[in-house]
């Protein structure tokens, strides 16, 4: 692979997840490496090396150590959340370090529907599975004794997965082309995570993007931001909890419309493609200029 890369000589060079240990090798070569780590898998917490810390018996250890010396390589690194981010310096020595996000595109606002619909979208992945497993036992009862009339639409391919049991006002919808129509009709949107790695997913960003008030737990949140969603959702991790937020926006039109109004500001601040890939681009148009003038020169 090294070979094809030298043969193809690139401006840059951006390496996925497990190839960012190609990043000494290739910047020893001369090239300008762009890393994206994605989540970090082995985070240990200790401190750094270089200060004479001991490393334990778990062979995280090394992975960290192997990782760090790859990442401490290229000349910038991407991480999908702030956390991360903010981790890759403290421990890793990771100094060119840049948050980048998931960028959508900004529907258009809808007007507050008057369906007491409360939706989850998402496909039959172990995380989902567990989500709504938890959601249906543990919330949604108390949900339907307070808001009787109130529904639960599941969209996407977790609908029909074993976790998903009969239950009042549990409607499973499955897989659509287009999910417009099923936002519009939400008064709100729930991500009841309970498993998996911590950090803003896919059916977050989503609801801020078609502007519908979300309660999630804290899985579903940056770390390294705990409060970045506050504008647009409710976050709630017992299940006690996070019954009373849906409650209360099935129940409150003015405290569904405050957080349909914040979904704008946490969208345009954390969601929109300008803000999630424009240090990346920015990055990118940089390594682009060097290669230019580095070639004008050899020309001259």
């Amino acid at each position: 692979m090294l070979d094809r890369i030298e043969a193809g000589r690139p401006d840059a060079v951006i390496l996925f997840h497990d190839a960012v240990h190609f990043a000494p090798c290739l910047s020893c070569n001369g090239h300008r490496v762009f890393s994206l780590v994605g989540h970090l898998q082995h985070r240990n917490g200790a401190a750094r090396w270089e200060a004479g810390a001991t490393p334990g018996p778990d062979k995280n250890w090394t992975e960290e150590k192997r990782l760090s010396n790859s990442l401490k390589a290229a000349e910038c690194v991407g991480f999908n959340s702030k956390d991360d981010a903010s981790y890759a310096r403290n421990h890793l020595g990771v100094t060119r370090v840049i948050s980048l996000g998931m960028g959508f595109d900004n529907h258009e606002k809808q007007p507050d529907s008057n369906e007491p619909i409360v939706l989850f979208v998402g496909n039959a992945t172990e995380p989902n599975r567990a989500a709504l497993s938890w959601f249906l036992k543990e919330v949604w009862p108390t949900v339907r004794t307070s808001c009787p009339t109130a529904r639960v639409r599941i969209v996407g391919t977790a609908a029909f997965t074993c976790e998903v049991t009969p239950a009042a006002g549990l409607e499973c919808v499955g897989a659509l082309p287009d999910l417009a129509p099923e936002y519009r009709r939400a008064q709100l949107v729930v991500a009841p995570l309970v498993s998996g790695s911590a950090g803003v997913k896919i059916k977050v960003a989503e609801a801020m993007s078609y502007g519908r008030p979300l309660v999630t737990t804290s899985i579903g949140v940056d770390a390294g931001d705990p409060h970045q969603l506050d504008e647009g959702a409710i976050v709630a991790n017992g299940g006690a909890d996070f019954a009373q937020a849906v409650i209360a926006l099935l129940s409150n039109v003015e405290l569904r419309r405050q957080k349909s109004e914040g979904t704008a500001h946490v969208f345009a601040s954390l969601f929109s493609c300008d803000v999630c890939y424009g240090p990346f681009l920015s990055w990118l148009r940089k390594a682009g200029q060097v290669a230019d003038s580095s070639l004008s020169s050899q020309m001259v």
